[in-house]
């Protein structure tokens, strides 16, 4: 009688186990390395947005302001930075925040999704203020600046200023 050779239910099961240690260990890093590359595009975004800002402001002797300066722009607002003469292709949007993000709707900004920024047109000195939701997705109006080395996802929104009168 030839004998069947196959894997003991023993056996099997130390290979799931195995796989799932495995698992256990790269899932959290393929996640993290994730959130640290949406850091990345939200800081590369955020330069673009900087560099449009100011060569608007060299074409227009001002940054772009809303009816009632000084104001937060809301994303509507961002408008003049591609048109009718487009210092970005598109305003890019921030990844951090979700359109159907409940917490976010009915605030001061909405749930656009976009790069909120403020402009102090009537200053002596103009400058304005990008700034990102960050990795925890609320957005907090304090001088929490996010900072990966206290946790890839910790408190603190994402900032990038900058002023006419440099």
């Amino acid at each position: 009688m030839p004998s069947k050779r196959a894997f003991t239910l023993i056996e099997l099961l130390i290979v799931v186990a195995i796989i799932a240690i495995l698992a256990a260990i790269a899932v959290p890093n393929f996640l993290e390395a994730q959130l640290r590359s949406k850091v990345a595009r939200v800081r590369a975004d955020m330069r673009s947005m900087a560099v449009a800002l100011e060569v608007y402001n060299l074409d227009n002797n001002g940054y772009p302001r809303s009816a009632n300066p000084p104001t937060w722009q809301p994303p509507t607002e961002t408008w003049r930075l591609t048109t009718p003469v487009a210092y970005i292709g598109a305003v890019p949007r921030d990844p951090f925040v979700h359109r159907a993000q409940p917490a976010l709707v009915g605030g001061p900004f909405g749930a656009f999704g976009e790069y909120i920024h403020y402009v102090d047109s009537q200053a002596l000195d103009q400058y304005w203020l990008l700034f990102s939701y960050g990795p925890d997705g609320d957005l907090e109006f304090s001088e929490l600046h996010y900072d990966p080395t206290n946790g890839t996802v910790s408190d603190g929104d994402i900032y990038y200023a900058g002023s006419a009168n440099k």
